[in-house]
C-alpha cells in the first residue's frame, strides 16, 4: 500500500483492495495502524465486538502477523 498525507492526516492511496483480498478483512471489522518504520505499518485488525482478528496471511500462507510496507511487501513480525 501507499500512503499520503494532509496535513495531520495520513490516507491509504493505493493498494487497498490487495491488502483487504489478502487479509481477507470482512465487513464490520476495524483496523489499527501504528507507523513502524518510514514505509512500514503494523496493522492489527478487530472483528465487530473489538476482538483481534487473527487471520492467515495469503502472501506467507500461514497465521503469522505482518507489517504492511508501502513498497507492497508484507514482512513477518
Amino acid at each position: 500500500m501507499t500512503t499520503r498525507r494532509e496535513g495531520n492526516d495520513a490516507f491509504i492511496d493505493h493498494g487497498w483492495a490487495a491488502f483487504a483480498i489478502a487479509h481477507q478483512l470482512k465487513v464490520g471489522q476495524f483496523l489499527t495502524f501504528k507507523k513502524v518504520s518510514s514505509f512500514e505499518y503494523s496493522v492489527v485488525i478487530f472483528d465487530n465486538t473489538c476482538a483481534e482478528v487473527v487471520s492467515r496471511c495469503s502472501y506467507h500462507g500461514d497465521d503469522t502477523r505482518c507489517i504492511v510496507s508501502e513498497h507492497h511487501n508484507y514482512v513477518r513480525v
